[in-house]
């Protein structure tokens, strides 16, 4: 994951400075950061602010029949329908969607809902309640808003492109069941008393949440929520739109509640300077010349390298616990699995108008588990395990760089980690992903060129497929890769093994390059191929092959990196013996969990001293190298009959052919 996470905890070999004024050690910072956690209309316990947008205009109206794409519907609004509008005799007010657009991008886009402390409803004119998740990205542009609502409006709910996550979905009324336990409900109203919202926020209790009810309309009465409400409040003089009146309420809260937000963002800024200590760094009171004794709070100024990461798309969106990861694998197995059997069943219906006699005949013999041979979990794997290795064998063939190569992979996996391979045969997405990585990675070459050197594989087998690909990618096509925090690790391991003086009596230049191609070899080997990079750093993964190729001068390299404790302890005291030898008696077969991002950050104790630091760096590098050696078994043998069997669940109309001419056959025989 952070390309650069590990290396820097390895860029100097600077020694941690005592505090000054006899303070404890502030908590050392995580090597992994920790996901913000989304609300959800379940947890009612969160100190949060609801926002219900109320009466808000959203109604589709048909707008023309196909007979091909069937019914058209549009989202009624004031620009496009006047005419309609006017021979329906209805105002144009009642058509403005458009408020609620602006009110979403107001909410969503607001601090305080990227600190996880907003919930957002919306209460249709018609009464439709819908609840908005605080992740879902609101179109910019108002016609593609209208699109989706269209289609939420239709289909009740809307999906993430990847995942089971329900972005925008329509609830069961009252709203007040959706809303935490102790929550005060309030509604504006230009006739009631005016109240400042960071005064008024302040007369909440500790643990109480505030729901304001906005008229996400153009006009029109205050008593559209007076069922729920506890009280009115005014905002100004002067009447406010709802996305103003959205944006105060967000604003106060804000204010309010950022006491906590100050209090966290020192604790981590005292983390980060205790973490900078002890790895090296100067602080910029150092930088500055300023004395260490000064007891002026120190302000970080910049944006770290580990701020950067957690807002990369590879951090966010492939990044997982083991749980998480075979969870995700084991739902598109299951969905891919469900959609071969629908596939079979719509087919089987199609051909039943047809030879409907037959299939009346046979009906119990033409069940899709006695006709349809569907490849199990573990047959799954083994057959995108296969395919990745020949998506290395293609690189290999055009020459292309490591680079493309690797991330070609990562596409790959990217790629099936939600979708089954009973949807899309691995085929042809192995040249996409391949084609695609070329692309990503500025290394040209047309598409008649590629298609030229491939067997049976034309153009628009490539390019019909690429849109595919890049949604299921969610259109990230930059990978982080452990190639280049490797680089980092070679250069600093001759800064710390080798200047002013060599520490070990047989490490010279020749033997860290010769390090440096062996761990080159061994990520090619092993940790392309696995599923290292959805659980680890980018920087562990390079550590990890520099430890499995050389013990030795990793770890005194690692030891050097963590020279000295608060009290003064030396790593040097710290013996060969693995540390997860001596966690609990787990050992190699310790509980991959614990290698996961969130598990390590929750169960790491602040105070850390160095030495446990290391002790725990090394116990993450072990594990990843098991997780990295632990290669599914297959061979083309038994890959050639799974694919008969991916042939037959994508194309049911020939498995269905084929058992009818043997019923027939039998029929006939008898």
């Amino acid at each position: 994951m952070a390309e650069e996470q590990t290396s820097k905890t390895s860029s100097s070999n600077s020694t941690k400075k005592e505090p000054s004024n006899g303070a404890p050690a502030a908590p050392p910072a995580s090597f992994v950061p920790t996901r913000p956690q989304v609300l959800t209309s379940k947890d009612k316990d969160t100190k949060r602010l609801v926002v219900v947008l109320s009466q808000a205009c959203l109604e589709t109206h048909k707008i023309g029949t196909g007979a091909s794409a069937g019914d058209k519907y549009a989202l009624l609004n004031c620009d496009d329908h006047q005419g309609l509008l006017r021979k329906m005799g209805r105002d144009i007010a009642e058509a403005r969607p458009d408020i609620t657009h602006q009110c979403l991008l107001t909410l969503l886009d607001s601090p305080i809902n990227k600190a996880g402390r907003l919930q957002v409803f919306i209460h249709t004119a018609r009464g439709v309640l819908i609840e908005v998740n605080p992740s879902v990205r609101i179109p910019r542009t108002f016609k593609r808003f209208s699109g989706l609502m269209v289609q939420l409006l239709h289909k009740l709910s809307i999906r993430s492109v990847n995942s089971e996550e329900k972005l925008l979905k329509v609830i069961k009324n009252p709203i007040t069941d959706h809303l935490p336990t102790k929550c005060r409900k309030i509604t504006l109203s230009f006739d009631a008393e005016i109240r400042r919202v960071q005064d008024y926020v302040e007369t909440l209790d500790e643990d109480e949440s505030i729901c304001v009810f906005v008229g996400a309309m153009a006009r029109g009465q205050d008593n559209f929520a007076d069922e729920y409400v506890d009280e009115k409040i005014g905002l100004s003089n002067y009447p406010l739109s709802a996305s103003v009146a959205c944006s105060k309420f967000c604003h106060g809260c804000e204010d309010v509640w950022g006491s906590m937000k100050e209090a966290h963002i020192a604790d981590n800024r005292s983390t980060l300077e205790d973490a900078c200590n002890s790895y090296g760094f100067m602080t910029e009171s150092e930088t500055d010349g300023s004395s260490a004794e000064s007891t002026v709070p120190k302000q970080k100024t910049t944006v770290s390298i580990d701020d950067l990461y957690r807002r990369s798309s590879q951090y966010q969106l492939w990044s997982f616990t083991s749980d998480e990861l075979d969870h995700v694998k084991k739902s598109t197995y299951e969905n891919g699995r469900m959609a071969a059997i629908e596939r079979f069943e719509e087919t089987k219906e199609k051909m039943s108008l047809e030879k409907g006699e037959v299939f009346a005949q046979h009906a119990d013999k033409l069940t899709s588990d006695k006709v349809l041979d569907l490849i199990t979990f573990d047959e799954q794997q083994k057959y995108l395990q296969f395919f990745a290795q020949q998506i290395l064998q293609t690189c290999a063939h055009f020459r292309m760089p490591t680079q493309v190569k690797a991330t070609a992979v990562a596409f790959f996996q990217r790629f099936y980690l939600h979708n089954s391979p009973m949807t899309y045969h691995p085929k042809n997405i192995v040249f996409t992903c391949v084609f695609l990585a070329a692309k990503s990675e500025n290394y040209f070459i047309s598409i008649d060129s590629f298609c030229s050197l491939l067997p049976k594989t034309e153009k628009s087998d490539i390019l019909n497929l690429e849109f595919d690909v890049l949604q299921s990618l969610r259109f990230t096509l930059l990978v982080h890769h452990p190639f280049r925090p490797l680089y980092g690790f070679f250069l600093d391991l001759q800064q710390v093994l080798m200047h002013p003086t060599p520490v070990m009596y047989d490490v010279n230049i020749d033997t860290i390059g010769t390090l440096y191609d062996e761990a080159k070899k061994w990520l090619n080997d092993y940790a392309l191929l696995s599923d290292v990079a959805f659980l680890f750093t980018p920087p562990q993964i390079a550590l990890a092959a520099l430890y499995d190729c050389n013990k030795r001068v990793t770890n005194r390299y690692l030891k050097i990196k963590f020279s000295k404790s608060n009290d003064g302890t030396h790593l040097e005291s710290i013996t060969e013996e693995d540390p997860e030898e001596t966690s609990e008696g787990k050992g190699e077969n310790m509980d991959t969990k614990a290698t996961d991002p969130e598990n390590k950050v929750s169960q790491k104790p602040h105070g850390q001293s160095p030495v446990n630091l290391y002790e725990e760096l090394v116990k993450t590098i072990r594990r990843c190298i098991s997780v990295a050696k632990t290669k599914i078994e297959t061979s083309r043998e038994e890959c050639i009959e799974i694919d008969k069997k991916c042939v037959y669940v994508l194309n049911p109309g020939k498995v269905l052919k084929k058992k009818l001419k043997a019923l027939s056959s039998e029929t006939v025989t008898n």
